[in-house]
């Protein structure tokens, strides 16, 4: 996923069409660890708040702020490119 796809992603999550978790798993999943440094923040949430190893992982995403701090990422994003 490059940066133009991440910024597309961006753009459904803040459209409704992708849940914060959503957009983390898959930046996570096509950028990976060698990707862009701009997006390790992102990358790194998915590690952190995996819930295939901690079951209250998505419970302390949300409770942690970091849906709010996707959003926010994904605003800024999304705005860089207009």
């Amino acid at each position: 996923m490059a940066t133009s796809e991440v910024r597309e992603a961006a753009q459904r999550l803040l459209a409704g069409q992708l849940t914060e978790r959503e957009f983390v798993a898959g930046v996570h999943c096509h950028v990976g660890h060698d990707g862009p440094d701009e997006l390790q923040d992102i990358v790194e949430m998915d590690d952190e708040y995996d819930p295939n190893i901690d079951a209250d992982a998505d419970r302390r995403f949300v409770s942690d702020g970091k849906a709010a701090q996707v959003l926010s990422f994904a605003e800024d994003l999304v705005s860089r490119a207009e």
